[in-house]
C-alpha cells in the first residue's frame, strides 16, 4: 500500500509551471465570471494545440481574487525568477481587454516570434461593457449574470433601457452610468478609468 501511494506521488505535477498567466479580478465587482472566460480564451488559444508541455506557449493561467475595488490585472511571469509583467490594467488601459488584444499582448512577452493565426488580425484594443461596447467581432465575455438573449449573443450586463432609482444615480453619480454600469461595486465608481467619464 505503502508503495503505492509513493508511485502515486511521484505521477504528481508542479501545481504551477511557467511561463504563468494570473487574472485578479474585484471580487465586489462579481467579476469572476470575466476572469473565468478570459481564463478559458487564453487556455485555448496556448495550449490546446500543444501535444507536450514544451509546445504550450503557456503552462499556468491562475484566478486570484482581489478585494481591492475596481481591480481587474493580467500578469505574465516567465520563470520562477523573472519579474512580474503587468500586461493589462483595467484602470491603466481603460476597460477590459478584447480577448485578440490580450492574447497579442501575452504572445509579446512570453513569445514574441509566435503566431496567433486569426488573433493576429487587426483588433480594436479594448472592449468596454455599458453603453461603450465593443463592435469588434470577437464575442464579449460574460456579465456578471452569464445570461445569453434569445439570439443567442452575450447581452450587456444591464439592459439599455434600466431606469435607475434615486439611490443607484446617488451612487453612480450620473442617470448614465447609473443605467450603464451597474456591475460595478459602489467602491470601484470612485476609481473608473477615464473612458467611463462623462
Amino acid at each position: 500500500m505503502a508503495s503505492d501511494m509513493a508511485s502515486d506521488t511521484t505521477q504528481l505535477q508542479d501545481p504551477v509551471a511557467y511561463p504563468l498567466v494570473s487574472i485578479l479580478y474585484c471580487v465586489k465587482c462579481n467579476w469572476l465570471l470575466r476572469a473565468s472566460w478570459y481564463q478559458q480564451e487564453l487556455l485555448q488559444t496556448f495550449t490546446s494545440k500543444a501535444t507536450s508541455a514544451d509546445e504550450a506557449v503557456v503552462h499556468s493561467i491562475v484566478l486570484r481574487p482581489s478585494f481591492v475595488p475596481g481591480t481587474f490585472q493580467v500578469l505574465v511571469k516567465r520563470s520562477a525568477d523573472a519579474e512580474w509583467v503587468l500586461v493589462w490594467d483595467r484602470l491603466r488601459d481603460g476597460g477590459f481587454p478584447e480577448a485578440k488584444a490580450l492574447k497579442q499582448c501575452i504572445r509579446d512577452v512570453v513569445s514574441p516570434e509566435r503566431s496567433l493565426g486569426h488573433s493576429d488580425k487587426k483588433s480594436s484594443g479594448t472592449l468596454l461593457t455599458g453603453s461603450k461596447a465593443s463592435s469588434a467581432s470577437s464575442p464579449a465575455p460574460p456579465p456578471a449574470s452569464g445570461a445569453v438573449s434569445s439570439t443567442g449573443s452575450i447581452p450587456l450586463a444591464t439592459p439599455r433601457e434600466h431606469t435607475p432609482t434615486e439611490r443607484e444615480i446617488e451612487t453612480y453619480g450620473s442617470p448614465k452610468l447609473a443605467s450603464s454600469h451597474k456591475t460595478f461595486c459602489e467602491e470601484c465608481v470612485e476609481n473608473l478609468p477615464p473612458a467611463w467619464e462623462m
